[in-house]
């Protein structure tokens, strides 16, 4: 999957957008558990009461969203500000960007910002 080039999409703008572009990015073979890696009769969970992006795994009999078991697990930040942030992180030389800047764009919030550059900073590649 290719990440738009625009920062008009709305994947940088629209959390159900983000949501689903991070689905497709981390379960492009479909969607598999992260928290027992079972990938059979896994299924959304249907309802109003959990909102969407909501999976149910019966191998683990737990419930599941594509901030489980990543850097977006417990953070309040919205996920199209995540996605924002990253690419705006590998647009620039070194992904040096300053914590200001990222403000600037509406990623992070300045108290935020550190946390933020810190977790993106640190995720290991590969």
């Amino acid at each position: 999957m290719i990440t738009p080039t625009t920062l008009s999409d709305p994947i940088y703008s629209n959390e159900e957008a983000a949501r689903k572009h991070l689905e497709n990015i981390r379960w492009s073979n479909g969607v598999t558990c992260p928290l027992c890696g079972t990938v059979e009769n896994v299924r959304p969970v249907q309802g109003e009461s959990m909102g969407p992006g909501w999976f149910y795994c019966p191998a683990c009999q737990d419930k599941f969203t594509v901030r489980t078991k990543s850097i977006y697990e417990r953070s309040h930040i919205p996920l199209h500000k995540w996605v924002l942030a990253f690419r705006l992180m590998a647009d620039l030389l070194f992904g040096n960007v300053p914590f200001y800047e990222m403000a600037r764009y509406g990623c992070l919030f300045p108290k935020d910002a550190p946390g933020g550059g810190f977790g993106i900073r640190g995720v290991p590649s590969g």
